[in-house]
C-alpha cells in the first residue's frame, strides 16, 4: 500500500509540474508575440525558423526563411550531441543500478539511503551549474569571451565551496543520518563506511556537474563534452565496478570509492580544457 501511494503521489506530482510548465511556456506574450503566433503549439503558423507572408495574389502565403531557419544545421550540431551523450550517460547509470543490483537487497538499501542524501548537495550544485550556464552563455551572445571565463570561474567557486560546507555537515552527521531510515544493522554498517565515501566526492562531483553540465556546454563544448562522459563512465566507472564485483568481491564501499575514478578523470580532464579556454566558441548568429 505504501508503495502504491508513493507512485500514485509521484505521479501527481509529475504531472502538476508538466501542467505548470506547459502554462508558463505557452501563455500568450501580447506585447511582443504577433497576433498568428498564439496557435496551437505545432500548428503550420507556428512552424520555428520560417515567416508567414503574404503573396502578391493575395490568394496564397509564402514561407521565407528567417535567421533561425538557416541557422538549424548549427544548432542541430551543437544540440545532437547533447542529446546522444545524455542518453548514453542514462544507459550508464541503469548499468551501475544492474551491477549493484547483483550484491544484494541490503547493498541496494544502502545505496538508496546514499542517493537521497547526496540528492541535497545535487539541488544546490544543478542550480549553480544552470546559472553559470546562463552567465556565460549570455557574455557570448554579447561576444565578450573574458567575461564569460570569469563568469565560469565564479560559478566554480561557489560551487566547490558550498558543496564543502554541505560535504562537512555530511561527515559530521553520518553517525546520525541511518537513524532517520528503517534499515537493518548490516545496511547501517554498510552506511558507516559509504557515507564518508559520498561526503568526500561531494565536491568533486560538484566541480563536475559545474564543468561538464554547466560551463562546457553553453560554451558550445558540446562534441568535447559527449566524448569525454561517455568514455568515462563506459570505459572507465562501469569496468573497475564490474571488475571490484565479479571478480575482486570486493564490498560495496571499495567498490564506490574505486567507481571514483570515473568522476577524478572527468574533473582533470574538465580542468585541464576549461583552462586552455577552447571550449569557448561564438554561439551568436551575424546580424542578417
Amino acid at each position: 500500500a505504501y508503495g502504491d501511494s508513493l507512485v500514485i503521489a509521484t505521479a501527481i506530482a509529475a504531472g502538476l509540474e508538466c501542467v505548470i510548465l506547459l502554462t508558463g511556456a505557452y501563455r500568450p506574450v501580447r506585447s511582443a508575440v504577433p497576433k498568428f503566433s498564439s496557435a496551437i503549439p505545432g500548428s503550420v503558423q507556428t512552424v520555428p525558423g520560417f515567416v508567414k507572408t503574404d503573396s502578391r495574389s493575395h490568394q496564397a502565403i509564402a514561407w521565407r526563411p528567417t535567421r533561425l531557419g538557416r541557422s538549424a544545421p548549427r544548432f542541430l550540431a551543437v544540440a545532437l550531441p547533447l542529446v546522444l551523450g545524455d542518453g548514453l550517460w542514462a544507459l550508464g547509470q541503469n548499468a551501475y543500478a544492474a551491477l549493484y543490483g547483483t550484491m544484494g537487497t541490503q547493498t541496494v538499501a544502502a545505496l538508496a539511503v546514499c542517493a537521497t542524501v547526496d540528492k541535497f548537495p545535487h539541488l544546490f550544485t544543478a542550480a549553480l551549474a544552470g546559472a553559470g550556464a546562463v552567465l556565460v552563455g549570455e557574455s557570448l551572445g554579447r561576444n565578450e569571451w573574458n567575461g564569460a571565463y570569469r563568469a565560469a570561474v565564479r560559478t566554480l567557486r561557489w560551487a566547490v565551496g558550498l558543496t564543502l560546507i554541505l560535504s562537512i555537515a555530511i561527515l559530521l552527521g553520518r553517525n546520525g543520518i541511518p537513524s532517520l531510515f528503517r534499515v537493518t544493522a548490516e545496511t547501517r554498517a554498510d552506511l558507516s563506511l559509504l557515507l564518508p565515501i559520498y561526503a568526500v566526492a561531494i565536491p568533486m562531483e560538484a566541480l563536475n556537474w559545474g564543468l561538464w553540465s554547466g560551463i562546457l556546454r553553453s560554451g558550445g563544448d558540446t562534441m568535447f563534452n559527449m566524448i569525454v562522459e561517455t568514455a568515462c563512465i563506459w570505459l572507465i566507472g562501469i569496468p573497475l565496478a564490474a571488475l571490484a564485483i565479479f571478480v575482486l568481491h570486493w564490498p560495496v564501499w571499495a567498490v564506490v570509492a574505486l567507481t571514483l575514478a570515473d568522476e577524478a578523470v572527468k574533473a582533470v580532464w574538465g580542468l585541464a580544457r576549461f583552462r586552455s579556454k577552447k571550449w569557448i566558441k561564438p554561439l551568436a548568429l551575424e546580424a542578417a
